[in-house]
């Protein structure tokens, strides 16, 4: 968006960038996550020649992707899988940006392309990963149609819906969070409109949790502010966290368990008529 605001009052910019591309939003963190992660795979900063916060095994699923660090210190990369506190501090919203908060653009609207993970069935075991390509240009299309013929690029057609299903998650989680800031802080302190209506003030709980999320984003850039102080690890970062956001935690417990019940008849349902459309299929097959 900033710059088609800047092509617009500087048209040479029109020019000097013919093509604008995108990514569907994936949410966006600062460089200090990137720091956090180094510390969790025991390295330095200083050190650090390249990052990969994707990097993808053979033997692995695309959505299994784990982090990898390159240093000056050795030729082999060090690893952080996701179930080592790299899936915990993207969860828990580590160094997430505030502009985050109040954007619902998912899919790069201002792009002539948007490029996305194609999270579908048959897509998702895929090691190297699939990507769906939306082009919003005629340049853009002849671009992706010539490679397709080329050889270069292997394109097949998929339907609008599936490209929506595709990005369900990341699409429900953006609205919803961003209706629930807007119901913690006032529109009228923003610089521009929301597309997005403040959340009801009945939802007390999902406030709640938006508040909790907030406190814990800004506990995360102090605690590292602290750990830079204190040296290299994390020791001091997790001290600190843990004791900024213990209340919180605390409660958010005590919701879990009162939905737990909820969440249980609703996978009974859910397994429920799984198997009697099962044994329907059964039966009409006999």
């Amino acid at each position: 968006k900033g710059i088609r605001r800047a092509q617009r009052r500087m048209p040479r910019l029109k020019a000097n960038i013919p093509v604008l591309l995108g990514l569907v939003c994936g949410q966006q963190r600062s460089k200090f996550f990137a720091e956090y992660l180094v510390r969790l795979a025991g390295q330095e900063m200083q050190s650090v020649r390249s990052i990969s916060f994707r990097e993808k095994r053979e033997n692995q699923p695309a959505s299994s992707p784990h982090f990898a660090v390159w240093t000056t210190e050795s030729s082999s990369p060090a690893y952080v899988e996701r179930s080592e506190g790299y899936g915990h501090a993207w969860a828990q919203d580590y160094f997430k940006q505030d502009a985050c908060d109040y954007c619902d653009d998912v899919f790069a609207e201002l792009a002539d392309a948007t490029f996305m993970d194609a999270w579908l069935p048959g897509f998702e075991r895929e090691p190297r990963g699939t990507s769906i390509a939306m082009a919003r240009s005629a340049l853009c299309r002849s671009i992706l149609e010539s490679g397709m013929q080329s050889g270069r690029l292997r394109i097949e057609p998929i339907d609008i819906g599936d490209v929506i299903r595709s990005q369900q998650r990341v699409i429900n989680l953006k609205r919803d969070s961003v209706a629930l800031q807007l119901a913690l802080k006032p529109s009228s302190a923003l610089e521009f409109q929301p597309r997005v209506s403040p959340a009801p003030r009945w939802r007390i709980i999902a406030r709640f949790r938006k508040s909790a999320e907030n406190r814990r984003v800004t506990a995360s850039w102090k605690a590292l502010v602290a750990q830079r102080a204190a040296g290299h690890g994390l020791l001091t970062f997790n001290k600190s966290i843990n004791q900024s956001t213990r209340t919180d935690t605390l409660l958010l417990n005590f919701l879990r368990l009162l939905r737990a019940p909820k969440r249980v008849a609703r996978i009974t349902l859910r397994l429920g008529n799984s198997f009697a459309s099962r044994l329907l299929s059964i039966r009409t097959a006999s």
